[in-house]
């Protein structure tokens, strides 16, 4: 709840720099890691949005640097990472790059049994909301003793104003197939979730 305070303003720890986008995953443990792109030299890699996922240090305020990275993996040009773990496997999902598009991107999906990979690619979900990947959210109900897990994009282009903060979003639920594979993410106009709201 705050108040919060700056302990640094740019963490030199980080295996790849001129990071993009990031988002945060803590394991059961209590290990924090951080997923993110990072924009390396076009003359190198080309195209030059790489994916990593590096484990933070004890104390979350800096990383452990290359040692304890994944390495890029995957397709590059992707931008608004996001980690969450179910059943044992560890799943990063990217969107591709759109820079503002009103059509939206693709959303791909890796996986693997540790946090720091190998990853491999699981599958594509579409792009049937014409929106671009923001962040997953993991949530408990009161049908499930598990997690559910809700795809948040924005769609950009949409607000009647022009402003990009007050542009709407898409969300949508995810599905599991019985080997743990996210399915298709088909459109949905609405849905309804029962959350637990006192979680500890």
């Amino acid at each position: 709840q705050g108040p919060f305070q700056l302990v640094t303003d740019k963490v030199t720890t980080l295996a790849w720099e001129n990071t993009g986008d990031l988002n945060l995953f803590q394991d059961n443990n209590g290990d924090a890691y951080i997923i993110y792109t990072a924009h390396i030299d076009g003359q190198i890699y080309n195209p030059n949005h790489l994916m990593s996922v590096e484990k933070l240090s004890d104390d979350y305020l800096s990383s452990l640097g290359k040692e304890f990275n994944s390495g890029y993996f995957g397709e590059t040009f992707v931008e608004a990472p996001a980690m969450f773990k179910r059943n044992g496997i560890y799943y990063a999902v990217f969107g591709q790059c759109c820079c503002y598009c009103a059509e939206g991107s693709s959303v791909t999906v890796y996986n693997s049994s540790s946090p720091l990979g190998p990853f491999s690619t699981m599958n594509n979900l579409g792009n049937e909301g014409h929106a671009q990947q923001y962040n997953i959210l993991q949530y408990k109900t009161t049908e499930n003793e598990g997690y559910g897990y809700l795809w948040q994009g924005n769609r950009w282009q949409s607000s009647p104003d022009g402003a990009k903060g007050h542009d709407f979003t898409y969300w949508s639920p995810l599905s599991f197939d019985q080997d743990g594979n996210i399915k298709y993410m088909n459109y949905t106009a609405n849905f309804t979730i029962d959350v637990i709201s006192n979680l500890q």
